[in-house]
């Protein structure tokens, strides 16, 4: 208790029951007040009260002012919000003239998200990219769930793009996310200013040379996922790292529909392609012994627990980032796997390598360029335009010899698969 209260509240024991008991003690319009409670609860209850009456008690100061009652009471509640702020009334008022901007309609972040969601889906955006914006408009609706759309400022918002840990690209997909949700918002009355307006675009590096897999990590990966739970995740990294179908918007798409094996293409639809564009992908005769089995056993290009399982695969071939705790046991999980913490790292002397994003579609299509030597050709195959498969992918395959390496990596078994019957499962 602080010395200055006007009231204490005082432990101790009562003589006639010897129960631990609390006495609220204080003064009161001149009179001592010693009142026992039982409990702590009851105590602080009292201690309350008796602290409000003498509040009402202390005569306020007698002010002149041209304000109503109800305008002195608004300046009241103006003044108890700004305790321990760092700006006064004043300062507060200047930035709300400067920033307010008066809507036809209002709405809610929260229910301004909602709506914009519904728009993405009634225009049949993919649900890829409708669960995309709502991930990341997830930060605002966090932040600011009742906050009016048309109040929220540049300095509110950027610091949830610039947050700590995200990095370059993805903090550009939340740049875009709410630059989108604003726009809309602005579009529909909602607001007349997007703070977007005034916050910096974020510069992605792409100029930079794209991340291609040495050939021994190749066969690091290749190995890794034959040996993973029976191979379960062959089949992605083989249409990823040898026919240069994106990771995320292709392969998550994919089925075996449309990987034909024995004719040796994948026809890669509008409803597939990144921005709709069709094309025919070549399978090369390696990935074609790969793919074969797992045709036969339809085997889930991008499963159920596909992310979990693909992590575990990166690790096993020595790729990822170090956990920051100890992998423990627990009731759901009584049987602890690996653990890649850095004492256990560090204990099994394991070395993870970062895993460069879309390293195993930009290693195909490296590897693609330096067999054929024809941009307009690799192109067509991986889905670009010629002038990006000059700028990004040639030469960065320099060594013959790895390049005929590469097209030759083989199934660890010598089985022979039945293309025909592989097809026609």
């Amino acid at each position: 208790m602080k010395a200055n209260e006007p009231f204490r509240i005082i432990e101790f024991i009562n003589p006639r029951t010897q129960a631990i008991s609390f006495r609220v003690t204080g003064m009161l319009a001149g009179k001592q007040i010693r009142k026992n409670r039982k409990t702590l609860a009851e105590a602080t209850t009292l201690k309350q009260d008796y602290e409000r009456q003498a509040l009402n008690l202390v005569p306020l100061p007698t002010i002149t002012t041209r304000l109503t009652a109800d305008q002195a009471a608004e300046a009241e509640s103006c003044y108890r919000a700004l305790v321990g702020k760092k700006f006064t009334l004043t300062q507060a008022l200047e930035f709300a003239i400067r920033n307010w901007t008066e809507t036809e309609k209002r709405i809610t972040v929260a229910d301004g998200i909602v709506a914009f969601l519904k728009t993405k889906t009634d225009a049949n955006k993919r649900a890829a990219t409708v669960r995309n914006l709502k991930s990341r408009l997830n930060l605002l609706k966090n932040s600011f769930a009742d906050r009016l759309v048309s109040e929220l400022q540049p300095d509110a918002v950027k610091p949830l793009i610039h947050r700590e840990g995200s990095g370059l690209v993805n903090r550009n997909g939340d740049y875009l996310a709410f630059t989108n949700f604003f726009n809309w918002a602005r579009t529909e009355g909602y607001c007349q200013i997007s703070p977007m307006d005034r916050i910096d675009k974020i510069q992605v590096d792409e100029d930079g040379e794209p991340a291609v897999l040495p050939l021994d990590r190749v066969r690091r990966l290749v190995a890794a996922a034959e040996d993973y739970k029976g191979g379960i995740l062959v089949p992605y990294v083989t249409v990823c790292l040898f026919c240069g179908i994106r990771p995320d918007r292709e392969a998550s798409r994919l089925n075996w529909n449309l990987i034909k094996v024995e004719s040796k293409i994948i026809k890669i639809g509008a409803d597939v392609a990144k921005m709709r564009g069709r094309r025919v992908v070549e399978i090369p005769d390696n990935a074609v012994e790969f793919l074969a089995p797992h045709a036969l056993e339809k085997t889930p290009i991008k499963g159920k627990n596909w992310r979990k399982d693909f992590e575990a695969v990166k690790r096993l071939a020595g790729f990822g980032s170090v956990d920051k705790k100890h992998k423990q046991p627990t009731k759901r999980h009584p049987v602890v796997g690996p653990c890649y913490c850095k004492e256990c790292c560090k204990t099994k002397g394991i070395t993870l390598e970062a895993w460069p994003q879309d390293v195993m579609r930009h290693t195909a299509i490296s590897y693609h360029l330096a067999l054929n030597k024809d941009e307009d050709k690799t192109a067509t195959w991986a889905g670009n335009s010629p002038e990006i498969c000059h700028k990004k992918y040639k030469a960065l395959i320099e060594d013959k010899a790895h390049v005929a390496d590469f097209w030759n990596i083989r199934p660890g078994e010598s089985k022979i698969i039945d293309l025909k019957k592989a097809a026609a499962a």
